[in-house]
C-alpha cells in the first residue's frame, strides 16, 4: 500500500505513528530475539539504569520499548514514563529504603532526558528524532535543565526527611 493509505486509518482519519500489523510482528519477533540474546544481566542492568533515568538501547530492548510504542500507538518518552513508574513502584514494596528507592527512579524518569539511541527504528518513534540536525536521539539543553530539577526535588525530599 502508498504511504498516504499507510498513514489513514480504517476510517479515513491520520494515525500518528501507524504501523502495520505485519510490521509489528516483526519488531516483536525481533524484540524477543534480541532479549534471549542478551540474558539476565542486560535486565539487571536495566533496573540500574532506569533507577537515574537512563533508557538507552539496551534498555528499549529489555523493556520492549518498541513494540510498546507501537502497540500504544505512542512515542517512546512514554514508553519510558511508565517504565520508570512501573520500576519505581516495585521498589516501593521492599522495606526501608524502598519508598525512596522508588521515589528516586519515579523523579528521574519523569523527563525523557537520558533517551538515547541512534537507531531511527527506535528513534523515529520520538517528535525529538533529528532535531539537532543529526539523527540520533540525546539529550538537548531543555532536557537536561528538567533532569537537574527533578535531581533537586530528590535532594529537597531526602533533606526535609532526614532533618528535623
Amino acid at each position: 500500500c502508498s504511504p498516504k493509505q499507510r498513514s489513514l486509518g480504517r476510517l479515513g482519519n491520520l494515525e500518528i505513528g501507524a504501523v502495520s500489523i505485519l510490521e509489528y510482528v516483526r519488531a516483536l519477533e525481533k524484540a524477543q530475539v534480541e532479549h534471549r540474546k542478551a540474558g539476565w544481566c542486560s535486565g539487571a542492568s536495566t533496573v540500574g539504569k532506569m533507577m537515574v533515568g537512563v533508557f538507552d538501547r539496551g534498555s528499549m530492548g529489555s523493556m520492549r520499548a518498541l513494540s510498546r510504542s507501537q502497540l500504544w500507538q505512542s512515542q517512546i518518552e512514554a514508553v519510558q514514563l511508565a517504565s520508570g513508574n512501573y520500576i519505581g513502584i516495585t521498589f516501593q514494596i521492599v522495606p526501608l529504603v524502598g519508598i525512596f528507592a522508588g521515589k528516586i527512579a519515579q523523579y528521574l524518569n519523569e523527563h525523557p532526558t537520558w533517551v538515547i539511541t541512534k537507531l531511527e527504528a527506535e528513534g523515529g518513534r520520538s517528535f525529538r528524532w533529528g532535531g539537532s540536525g543529526t539523527a540520533c536521539l540525546r539529550p538537548g539543553v531543555r532536557m537536561l535543565l528538567l533532569y537537574m530539577f527533578s535531581v533537586a526535588k530528590i535532594t529537597l525530599l531526602l533533606v526535609a526527611f532526614f532533618t528535623r
